[in-house]
């Protein structure tokens, strides 16, 4: 049998239809693992898709760790995808360390995977500091993540990361890039407070905004937003 249609059935037989699935083999582990390596595009896809629906190990973290750099970009958010579907601390450790690399193929795809993950501390930080990245891709996938995970309740002395996110949000709804915009006023539906509406409405209303970015400000507003509790003495 062709190692396509092996992976598709391998792929189908992990995917559950309901509870979780089942764990690979050895065999099956070393199979994909080694796929990931395949002159042909759609079998590593496939591959890194599989690992993700059955239990990849600690081989198997790393290797699609690595495939976070890698110059195919839907085998880059296939990979973080993975990850984050994955969890973990070593799955996260691996988005994190991607996330603070020089290198922006890296960092939109660890933003990718963030966002599938609960937010902690150091996933919040590491999203807040892409936003002010010099490359569009990465401020869109950062501002993507924080639209999918909510905002964490404020630390025991009061600090809390919220208001500055808000502020980069707010400054990236003017960014050049349409798609960065559209992310900003979907994250603002998590993020954002009143000063945040005022913005949204505004960009809603503006005739002349790109009709994705309108769109999304429309559906950020119509969004309830969740409250921090407050703080345990």
């Amino acid at each position: 049998m062709p190692i396509l249609q092996t992976l598709q059935d391998l792929l189908q037989r992990l995917t559950p239809t309901s509870g979780v699935g089942p764990k690979l083999t050895p065999d099956q582990r070393q199979e994909l693992l080694a796929a990931l390596h395949s002159d042909r595009p759609a079998q590593r896809w496939l591959a890194a898709e599989a690992l993700a629906e059955g239990d990849p190990g600690r081989e198997g973290v790393a290797a699609l760790a690595s495939l976070l750099s890698d110059p195919d970009p839907l085998l880059r958010s296939e990979a973080a995808r993975a990850l984050g579907q994955i969890g973990g601390k070593a799955a996260r450790q691996a988005l994190l360390n991607a996330a603070a690399t020089g290198d922006a193929l890296a960092q939109a795809a660890a933003a990718d995977g963030l966002g599938l993950l609960p937010a902690t501390p150091e996933s919040v930080a590491a999203l807040a500091g892409l936003l002010a990245s010099q490359d569009a891709a990465v401020r869109q996938s950062a501002c993507e993540a924080l639209a999918r995970i909510d905002p964490l309740p404020p630390a025991r002395d009061g600090s809390s990361a919220t208001p500055a996110i808000q502020e980069a949000l707010l400054t990236l709804l003017s960014d050049d890039a349409p798609l960065v915009r559209r992310a900003a006023a979907l994250a603002l539906g998590r993020w954002g407070d009143a000063e945040a509406d005022t913005a949204l409405v505004a960009q809603r209303d503006d005739d002349r905004e790109d009709a994705r970015v309108r769109e999304a400000a429309a559906q950020a507003l119509g969004r309830p937003r969740r409250t921090e509790p407050p703080q345990r003495s």
